[in-house]
């Protein structure tokens, strides 16, 4: 337990700290004029210029480095042209990055190779119509015949009726319905409707589920010839239509289904309309352990290893930033599995970077929009106080709920830069909150995981 005595100067607490004594005394310099040891007033007692030529032209617009107040003459320079090199420091930042949603796509539908294989996950998602929507699968089908339509499908309430209908349409025309066919108890079971001698063509077709009785959910579609399933068409991979998906347990995957590495690969092809720099965001599943990684190679090339951090309870979403895609068809590659890892699947966000205008310094308060925007997972929030102020900057969910105060005190005069780290909330939609005085503003923010 360090004991702070009285006020040494500074040279007295590092030596302090560097024999590792009990007893540490206090750095602060000048304990007459402030009891608080973290204000800073000026001037300050000791003089802290120096005389090295390189370093007094090293910064932009040739003035010094550090505090140009041990430089009088240099800080009545700067502040004669203030505008122009403000504006001068804030374009070394370059452009303002734009996230663009490129699209999404699951790890199962790409190709594996060596011991690495497609595992369904035990929960679900199922599609839930309540008051409207009609979900639909586009599909195909090797011939035309005549084939069987099984439908898994139950209410979210136990129901005594067991005549709750839905209507089957094939290619917008109903071909007929099935009935749920039993009663649902309290836990919820499954059902199965058939509705059998259905003509479907070679080639495209799709399946629509016609509302008929509302407050439905729907697992799974089966397309069977003969005894055969052909298709199988899942809730997860249904056009909702007005519809939702709900998953039916406690952890489901992006398409019900994962890639399991193991010690193989997997090879995801897709396409882009743009030619630029992306944003890979990967969701995986620690299935063993509490860490596990992957290498991963873009369109051949080595494009660095991706760690996921987490247990088998939950999914991990990590990113690979400025991955290079051609415009067109690309391919992302899996492999070198340390540790036992699922690939769920993978969003694109198209970094777009566009010319930044500033205007000049705010004269009164102000509250600037968070920089990047999309962020993951940290940003900047800066304000601009016209005299020191009691401030108090604050960060709530959509929920109303505060998760962070990033400030809570007297502020001076002038510009602040605030860093916010969201590592621990999920992807979503924040707003930050500005109490200054009278002056109150509030913005929002975009966490992307």
């Amino acid at each position: 337990e360090y004991i702070v005595t009285t006020y040494f100067p500074e040279s007295a607490f590092i030596n302090a700290i560097r024999a590792q004594s009990e007893t540490i005394p206090s750095y602060y310099w000048d304990p007459g004029r402030d009891d608080d040891n973290l204000s800073i007033q000026w001037p300050l007692p000791e003089n802290l210029s120096y005389t090295n030529d390189t370093h007094k032209t090293a910064g932009i617009g040739g003035f010094p480095l550090g505090d140009l107040n041990w430089f009088p003459e240099q800080k009545a320079a700067w502040d004669d042209s203030r505008e122009q090199q403000e504006a001068e420091i804030r374009g070394l930042a370059g452009a303002a990055p734009e996230l663009v949603n490129a699209g999404s796509f699951e790890a199962e539908d790409g190709t594996v190779a060596g011991d690495a294989e497609v595992t369904l996950m035990e929960d679900r998602y199922a599609v839930r119509v309540a008051g409207s929507g009609v979900p639909y699968w586009e599909f195909e089908v090797a011939e035309t015949g005549q084939y069987t339509i099984k439908v898994k499908h139950r209410t979210w309430y136990t129901d005594s009726n067991p005549g709750r209908q839905t209507n089957i349409l094939i290619n917008d025309t109903q071909v007929g319905f099935v009935t749920l066919g039993m009663n649902i108890t309290e836990d919820l079971p499954w059902a199965y409707g058939t509705l059998e001698g259905v003509t479907l063509n070679a080639g495209s077709n799709k399946l629509s589920l016609g509302r008929s009785w509302g407050y439905m959910e729907y697992e799974n579609v089966e397309i069977l010839k003969g005894e055969d399933v052909v298709k199988s068409l899942l809730g997860s991979r249904a056009n909702l239509n007005g519809a939702d998906l709900v998953c039916t347990g406690t952890l489901c995957a992006n398409g019900d289904a994962y890639v399991d590495m193991k010690t193989g690969s997997a090879d995801v092809g897709f396409s882009v309309t743009n030619a630029g720099t992306y944003i890979v965001s990967v969701r995986g599943l620690v299935l063993e352990g509490e860490s596990a990684s992957v290498d991963v190679s873009v369109n051949g090339t080595a494009a660095g290893t991706l760690t996921f951090n987490g247990n088998s309870e939950a999914f991990v979403t990590v990113s690979l930033n400025g991955a290079t895609l051609n415009a067109g068809a690309n391919s992302i590659t899996f492999s070198n599995a340390s540790g036992r890892i699922g690939i769920d699947s993978m969003n694109l966000f198209e970094v777009i970077t566009t010319s930044v205008e500033f205007d000049e310094m705010p004269s009164g308060f102000a509250l600037s929009q968070n920089y990047p925007n999309p962020f993951n997972p940290t940003t900047n929030i800066s304000f601009v106080l016209p005299q020191a102020s009691d401030v108090k900057l604050t960060v709530f969910n959509v929920l109303g709920q505060q998760v962070a105060v990033l400030a809570q005190g007297m502020y001076s005069s002038g510009m602040h830069t605030l860093n916010f780290n969201a590592a621990n909330l999920a992807s979503g939609t924040y707003i930050y909150r500005i109490e200054a005085g009278n002056f109150v503003e509030v913005r929002k923010m975009l966490l992307i995981k």
